[in-house]
């Protein structure tokens, strides 16, 4: 019953990374409806919120190692099985500290969800020339989880109770899991082999791994993650609040305007980021030389968009601005992954793809923090916008300077 063709392999990889972000965001839509059926200070609901990516910040190189040892299909199947328990156990929750302890644990769980999709583009599904359009598809997928979670389990918390945002979601991403197992190999022909004996799980060796890991190859990789997740988590955590607080946008209208740059990164993902740059390694470009290009470009489009929005004179300056941020956001963020791919051995690309989301979310922590402090004491999200291109140019010189291929 194993897919065959290697865009139905990464549909289902995308449609994986999808419910993850789906699994990791239900949580805010029903936050305020929560917080007065279990009576809950803004600060404990604010520790729900982030207690997800602490701890999942701090494992995902572990999570990659794990990845390059076991293979895509048995460890997202392993995360995506248990996240959706977790989720469907938090509908039963009664009390603030059983709520944090499954939001904790689903950070554990989740954990190696995200960088199995890269682990997917490095195996012989895809050529070099195919590699960007399946890592935007996931990538995609990712972009596509909050914006349509929100309404969805905002729908489900709504219409029959908060506990069914959380049974709803769990019950799709049961659904999955059954579709992946039966679906998904690690490489072509291994429906005949044992089950589990991929030949993606090769044996590692961290005395011969990790000087590619701490090499210039892998500061690249982490500073350019660092400064495309400032980015990414800003516009995730904070856009609707500059909306309303900034702009003078209303709530309801902040959270349609606030899905607006997402989707353009969503389009553009796909067709810069994925079609585009595949077009062009086929006609004979640098397969990692090419990556690197879109990503320091798209993130140095940022960086100025963020500073237009900065001094942006009205409200739908302010909305084009971000949108065309969030479009150059959308291309580069597949061509970092795919520059990952290309560049890393094919033994260490889960390991080096933890490292590398590591850092974008350290920048997500680093983000939420340094944000509300700067509001907090000037009042404004100017400086904070100013910060956010500060760090998209960062990621651009890095990646400029140190992403290129590093053998084992």
């Amino acid at each position: 019953m194993s897919l065959r063709n290697s865009w139905a392999i990464a549909t289902l990889a995308g449609v994986g990374i999808f419910m993850t972000f789906v699994l990791r965001t239900n949580l805010s839509s029903v936050a305020p409806i929560i917080g007065t059926k279990l009576h809950l200070t803004n600060f404990e609901l604010g520790l729900l919120l982030s207690s997800y990516l602490w701890v999942y910040t701090v494992l995902q190189p572990v999570a990659g190692w794990i990845i390059d040892r076991i293979g895509a299909k048995l460890s997202m199947l392993i995360g995506m099985a248990a996240s959706s328990i977790l989720t469907i156990l938090s509908g039963f929750a009664n009390s603030f500290l059983a709520l944090l302890s499954l939001r904790v644990s689903l950070g554990v769980a989740a954990a190696p969800n995200f960088v199995s999709g890269a682990k997917v583009t490095s195996s012989d599904w895809f050529t070099n020339d195919q590699r960007a359009k399946a890592t935007s598809i996931w990538i995609a997928g990712g972009r596509l989880g909050p914006v349509l979670a929100f309404p969805f389990a905002a729908w489900l918390g709504v219409s029959y109770g908060w506990p069914w945002a959380f049974f709803g979601t769990g019950l799709l991403g049961v659904l999955w899991c059954a579709s992946w197992f039966f679906g998904f190999q690690d490489n072509p022909g291994e429906a005949s082999r044992p089950k589990w004996k991929s030949t993606t799980a090769r044996r590692t060796s961290l005395r011969k791994d990790l000087p590619v890991v701490l090499s210039p190859l892998g500061l690249g990789l982490a500073m350019s993650s660092f400064g495309q997740g400032y980015v990414a988590y800003y516009l995730n955590f904070w856009l609707p609040s500059y909306l309303v607080g900034q702009q003078g946008f209303q709530i309801i209208n902040a959270g349609i305007f606030a899905t607006l740059p997402l989707i353009s990164a969503v389009v553009t993902a796909i067709l810069v980021g994925g079609v585009l740059s595949d077009y062009l390694v086929k006609g004979g470009r640098s397969p990692v030389g090419l990556r690197r290009m879109l990503f320091s470009l798209g993130m140095t489009i940022v960086a100025c968009m963020l500073v237009l929005t900065a001094y942006a004179p009205d409200q739908y300056t302010a909305i084009a601005a971000l949108c065309l941020a969030g479009g150059a956001w959308g291309f580069s963020t597949p061509s970092l992954w795919v520059a990952l791919v290309e560049a890393t051995p094919k033994n260490l690309t889960g390991t080096m793809g933890g490292v590398q989301n590591f850092a974008g979310n350290v920048a997500g922590i680093l983000v939420s923090v340094v944000t509300g402090y700067i509001v907090d004491v000037t009042g404004s999200f100017f400086l904070t916008l100013l910060a956010g291109s500060a760090a998209a140019l960062l990621g651009a010189i890095f990646a400029l300077l140190l992403v290129k291929p590093q053998k084992r």
